[in-house]
Order: structure tokens, then C-alpha cells, then sequence
């Protein structure tokens, strides 16, 4: 008799030790769902993140690029790093005036300052041109880019 009371004690004591191992394994799972649910909801929102993230970086990196053209662009046009930075200066103003592309009217300069010092023109009147040219397309809603299609026909 002594064995069947040892082996039932022993089922109990088991018994007892696999309901705590599984009470254990319970809170464990329950906590992992939880985790797993907001994982799942802020997984939601940081993939949506990466469509708004890329195009606020990418516009970023865009107008850094224009920037940094048109400081070459300047340059090339002026001859000189401080003549480059005097219309800078000079054509963001103008641009804040006429409400038109920073760097579309910096290009428009450097198109027209190539020329005009082959002219003899100064950089004072250039940018009185370049002024002239973003106020009037402010007011015809153009821009105030000057490419290819507008420029005549090279040989």
C-alpha cells in the first residue's frame, strides 16, 4: 500500500508543478501577444513613416542639390567666390521679391551673366535684368527659367 500512496503523491506533486510550469508559460504567452499586438500597431504607423520620411528627405536632398548647382553655377558665372556670394545675396532677395524660384532665378542669371561679361555689362545690371524678368513672369505665372526650348537654335 505504501507504493500506490508514494506514486499518487507523486502525480500530485506533478501535477501541481506542470499547472505552475504552464500558469508560467500562460503569462508568458500573453505578455508576448501583447507585445506582438503593439508591435503590430506601431508596425502599422512606422511603415506608413518611411513614404512620408523618403519624400520629405528626398525633397531635402533636391533643394540641397539645386543649391549647391546654383553656388557652381554663380561661380562659374562671376569668376570669383565673393562676386558668386554678393549675387547669392542679391538673387534671394530678388527671388523673395518676385516670389519666383531661388534657383531657377539663379540660373537665370548665370545664363544671362555669361553673356553679359562678354558685353562688358556689370553685375549690378544683370541683376536688374534678372529682376526684371522674375517680376514678369511672377505676373504671367511663367518661370523664370531659361532652357533649351526657349533659347534659339544653336549652330
Amino acid at each position: 500500500m505504501s507504493e500506490t500512496k508514494v506514486g499518487i503523491r507523486l502525480a500530485v506533486e506533478g501535477a501541481e508543478q506542470v499547472k505552475g510550469s504552464l500558469a508560467g508559460v500562460e503569462q508568458g504567452l500573453d505578455r508576448l501577444s501583447t507585445g506582438l499586438g503593439k508591435v503590430a500597431h506601431y508596425g502599422t504607423a512606422l511603415l506608413a513613416l518611411p513614404a512620408g520620411f523618403n519624400l520629405t528627405v528626398g525633397a531635402a536632398i533636391k533643394a540641397a542639390d539645386a543649391v549647391t548647382t546654383l553656388n557652381n553655377q554663380l561661380k562659374l558665372a562671376t569668376g570669383s567666390s565673393q562676386a558668386a556670394g554678393q549675387a547669392y545675396a542679391a538673387l534671394f532677395d530678388i527671388a523673395q521679391r518676385s516670389r519666383v524660384s531661388f534657383t531657377e532665378l539663379g540660373g537665370t542669371f548665370a545664363a544671362i551673366s555669361r553673356a553679359g561679361q562678354e558685353l562688358g555689362i556689370s553685375q549690378t545690371r544683370l541683376l536688374s535684368v534678372t529682376e526684371a524678368i522674375g517680376n514678369a513672369m511672377t505676373i504671367s505665372g511663367g518661370s523664370a527659367a531659361i532652357g533649351r526650348a526657349s533659347c534659339p537654335a544653336g549652330p
